[in-house]
């Protein structure tokens, strides 16, 4: 569905020049990045990179991005539609390594695909994003990836205060096909304005998309620009089934999103917004297990919204163990079950979820969080010295 056209923060830049880091692209000697301008060089090259090779970055350090609050532009990215093929694609593995980056500013132009990763076939892992800001004044914009084709993203993390972007991770998914893409251990904790969903906008599916242990918390504010068309939700606004046989599972994820929004004709969501088979009466297959929602729903229309999906077409999802907070979701639901808050927070609520590898609670304190989101890494580094103590003195 996307072509591979790299196309990184940023070609057009006031003062930036680009800087080649260390290192030859190999899976041995992978490019090794600590600063922006390493991110520069590399979109300079994309033109230059055969079809089918795989580039090899790794972050060495923490990168401070400040200076891109002053970079004029973000390029604008061409895609080509070519009915679910991938051609001429090469495939970017970038592992940050459990390093940060800080104060990114994304998005000064208008455009679409504009984040870090704009558009291509990824496989991104271990990046903290933190700080994060955008300065677009509308248009499509994602925060780690713009359009993804292919590949993967795993424990991958955005923390900011509040971000103009469209979807807090991901603008669009659009899957080739026969092609795969999996998303895991992943999270999004920033308020958004001018958004459609927390995690992933858009997906378009015409082979395997699997997300699995990944969340959201905060607000998302639906802006007026957007028309009366509008469907938003706290994780996926929607999903665009374009290929029969096309497969789509979503397993230990939750969304945490107070959600406002002016003008919604067709609804709102606590956790996905849509999903629509294209081949209408072909076969499917969604499978959405052990997911909840919670926060809240606020528009000015009082129908065509749910608490946790709002509207199905063309074919019948399989929704199992899922949740949602009824003290705070009000609207009906036919996929999920309603849940109070206070049974949220009890362990025996969640039948056939995983409490000893993917989730932990606090029982009678918090609702369900994934293990993946804590501890950062200082923290695990201190549990693992306690531990150690621990273990000695009782020895």
């Amino acid at each position: 569905m996307l072509i591979c056209a790299l196309g990184l923060a940023c070609s057009a830049f006031a003062k930036n020049a680009d800087v080649k880091p260390e290192g030859e692209g190999t899976q041995k000697l992978p490019y090794q990045f600590v600063q922006m301008e390493n991110f520069v060089w590399l979109a300079h090259q994309r033109d230059k990179i055969d079809a089918g090779t795989t580039v090899y970055c790794v972050q060495i350090d923490d990168i401070d991005a400040t200076e891109t609050e002053e970079w004029q532009s973000f390029p604008e990215i061409e895609t080509n539609n070519i009915n679910g093929e991938n051609k001429g694609a090469w495939t970017l593995n970038y592992d940050g390594q459990g390093f940060s980056i800080e104060n990114l500013c994304i998005g000064q132009t208008v455009g679409f695909y504009s984040a870090l990763f704009a558009l291509g076939s990824f496989q991104l892992k271990n990046i903290n994003i933190t700080g994060v800001k955008s300065k677009v004044p509308y248009g499509s914009t994602g925060i780690l990836v713009g359009g993804m084709g292919a590949g993967y993203i795993d424990n991958c993390h955005i923390k900011g205060t509040c971000v103009r972007a469209t979807a807090g991770l991901i603008q669009e998914v659009g899957v080739p096909q026969g092609a795969r893409v999996e998303i895991s251990n992943c999270s999004v904790e920033t308020d958004l304005t001018n958004a459609w969903a927390g995690v992933i906008e858009l997906v378009r599916n015409y082979g395997t998309l699997v997300i699995k242990n990944t969340s959201y918390k905060g607000k998302i504010t639906v802006g007026d620009n957007y028309g009366e068309d509008v469907v938003s939700a706290g994780f996926i606004k929607a999903l665009q089934l374009e290929e029969k046989h096309a497969k789509v599972i979503i397993e230990d994820c939750y969304s945490a999103a107070e959600i406002k929004c002016a003008n919604s004709l067709f609804g709102i969501s606590g956790f996905l917004g849509m999903i629509n088979n294209a081949n209408y009466g072909e076969v499917v297959d969604i499978e959405i297990s052990r997911c909840y929602a919670t926060g809240s729903i606020s528009n000015t229309r009082p129908w065509g919204s749910a608490s946790f999906l709002t509207a199905v077409y063309g074919c019948e999802p399989v929704v199992k163990d899922c949740y949602y907070n009824s003290t705070t979701l009000k609207k009906a639901d036919k996929y999920a079950l309603p849940k109070t808050e206070e049974e949220m927070k009890q362990l025996a609520t969640f039948e056939n979820w995983d409490f000893e590898n993917v989730w932990d609670i606090d029982e009678g304190e918090s609702m369900p969080y994934l293990i993946s989101e804590l501890p950062e890494p200082c923290g695990m580094l201190v549990l693992l010295l306690l531990s150690l103590v621990l273990r000695r003195n009782k020895n």
